[in-house]
């Protein structure tokens, strides 16, 4: 299997930590990769300014939410509808030049979708229409689905398999025929984009598809009392698929370890809440059956094993990485009177921001953008998820997250004049 530079400069701790290397060879061998190391990729600098953006225009939503109701309807109808205007425009002008990029399929039938999904929301409001979210839900994914394949966009595909997930959660015991034929509807898309040359994008769009549309079946089929114990079967999946980074090579997890890095980031910003750790407990005796109890402790027992070998190898960061897989299974295991609730919560706020502070500083140290990326998302979010927790009028709300924005933004561009001087 092909190793580089950054495959090696993961290596050099463990290796100095055996004695294979001293610390001047080390020091050379890691400068060197840093000389060596592939160049960023140039998507990753509109991403991070995207995300950026999308907490500036998150913060504008709540501006406007705080004085919504001094609004006029007519006022109110031009902020529903302008924005799906709009995306509407940019998906025609996309479909009409026949050298427009992919991305910018992706990107205007993306904000398109979300447009709609919103006004849906607004209109449903101002009118009083039905409040059902299982039915605002399958209508987003069903109404999306058109869009998806018209811009051959696989992110609207995304969408709409997410607003399907959320449909069967609402739901509550969807008929298992009907999520298998909604989901099936998404896999000609996903093959369009495979033939068409489109192989890196179709393998880790049909990871995520796999993902879930297994977690909405296994949803419809649960019973209400087996909703914590397949609760925790999907936590402890996350914990082995991001530890099991060299069981089966490199490139055949890759697609499910980026979106198990995602999943990790939820929990982490979920434990931060109080809720998250309220209303717990689960006995192995109440959970669905025998079988399940035997395969909860069977992925306990792998997850762990990952886990030793992770820190076994010196691979902290990607041991410390599974730690909100803990904080999952304690919340789900585990009462108050064990963890307590405030606990809980000073762990995991702990641990976002020493996470996203150690990530920041190793990318800059070692040249690696990607990291301090990542390092920035993480102190973002704690930032952004304490302003959501807290009891603060909306106005200061969006202040805030525009004034976080901004500073993503800036932040970003800074590392990139960094890496450019570089």
């Amino acid at each position: 299997m092909k190793r580089g530079p950054e495959w090696l400069q993961q290596e050099l701790p463990r290796m100095q930590a055996e004695g294979v290397i001293d610390a001047a060879v080390a020091a050379r061998l890691r400068a060197y990769c840093v000389a060596h190391s592939a160049p960023p990729r140039r998507w990753i600098w509109p991403l991070f300014g995207a995300l950026g953006a999308l907490l500036v225009g998150f913060g504008v939503v709540l501006l406007l939410a705080h004085n919504w109701d001094g609004l006029s309807r007519g006022a109110r109808m031009l902020i529903a509808f302008a924005p799906l205007a709009l995306g509407q425009g940019a998906c025609l002008w996309a479909l009409m030049r026949a050298d427009s990029s992919p991305h910018w399929r992706e990107a205007t039938g993306a904000f398109t979708a979300l447009a709609f999904a919103a006004a849906l929301a607004l209109v449903g409001q101002m009118y009083h229409l039905s409040s059902d979210l299982d039915g605002y839900l399958l209508s987003c994914a069903l109404l999306a689905l058109p869009l998806a394949y018209v811009l051959r966009a696989l992110s609207v595909l995304l969408l709409s398999a997410a607003a399907l997930l959320g449909w069967t959660v609402a739901a509550e015991g969807a008929a298992i025929f009907a999520v298998l034929a909604a989901f099936a509807s998404l896999l000609p898309l996903i093959s369009l984009a495979w033939w068409t040359g489109q192989r890196a994008a179709a393998k880790l769009t049909l990871s995520l598809w796999v993902l879930m549309a297994t977690a909405a079946v296994a949803l419809s089929m649960a019973e209400r009392a087996g909703w914590q114990a397949a609760l925790l079967g999907l936590v402890l999946t996350v914990g082995i698929v991001w530890l099991a980074r060299d069981v089966h090579g490199r490139a055949p997890l890759a697609p499910l370890r980026i979106l198990a890095q995602g999943g990790l980031i939820v929990m982490a910003a979920a434990a931060t809440f109080e809720g998250f750790w309220l209303g717990r407990g689960v006995a192995f005796d109440a959970l669905v059956s025998p079988v399940a109890s035997g395969v909860l402790l069977v992925e306990g027992l792998v997850f762990a094993t990952l886990l030793v070998r992770a820190v076994r190898a010196h691979h902290f960061l990607v041991a410390a990485g599974a730690v909100p897989v803990v904080f999952g299974s304690c919340a789900l295991l585990m009462d108050a009177s064990v963890v307590p609730v405030w606990l809980g919560m000073l762990l995991a706020n702990g641990y976002v921001l020493g996470i996203g502070v150690t990530l920041l500083h190793q990318g800059l140290r070692l040249g690696q953008l990607g990291t301090a990326h990542a390092g920035l998302i993480a102190v973002s979010l704690l930032v952004v998820v304490r302003f959501l927790d807290a009891d603060l009028p909306f106005s200061l709300r969006g202040l805030a997250f525009v004034i976080v924005g901004l500073a993503f933004i800036a932040a970003s561009l800074w590392l990139r004049r960094r890496a450019v001087r570089a």
